[in-house]
């Protein structure tokens, strides 16, 4: 049962790569499974989730456009209290500024809605932190 369930979300979490890779460069992005760019203390510190712990980054798209950095990811945290704990995984997305400062401040967290599936969230966050920039650039 246990090797069954293991190839089960072995082939699950591969289709998801596939789909995610594809995505990366559509979007003229990088694709990573695991947060080799250490963002998550970065994401733990800015995570509007009161309570939320053991917070994690997979799935990370990345790029460097207009002088910032832009990330998109899936972050896993936990949340609640002893009986009653729960892991949540949902997509995020924020964005830096290329030239940081010494003192770095928390990251504004932009969450994707969790009834959406996990490669629609990606979407969202996609279209949602494109669309503010392209408004601003003709006003």
């Amino acid at each position: 049962m246990t090797a069954a369930a293991l190839m089960t979300d072995s082939l699950r979490r591969g289709r998801v790569h596939c789909a995610l890779r594809k995505l990366a460069v559509e979007q003229r992005m990088h694709f990573s499974a695991y947060d080799q760019l250490r963002l998550a203390p970065r994401v733990a510190n800015g995570l509007d989730v009161p309570g939320a712990a053991a917070v994690g980054i997979v799935d990370l798209l990345y790029a460097s456009e207009d002088g910032r950095y832009r990330y998109i990811f899936t972050v896993e945290y936990t949340t609640g209290v002893v009986q009653s704990k729960r892991r949540i995984r949902r997509a995020a997305a924020f964005s830096e500024p290329r030239a940081r400062t010494a003192t770095v401040p928390p990251c504004a967290i932009r969450m994707a809605p969790i009834e959406l599936p996990l490669l629609e969230q990606y979407r969202w966050l996609l279209q949602a932190t494109i669309a503010p920039a392209a408004t601003s650039d003709s006003e």
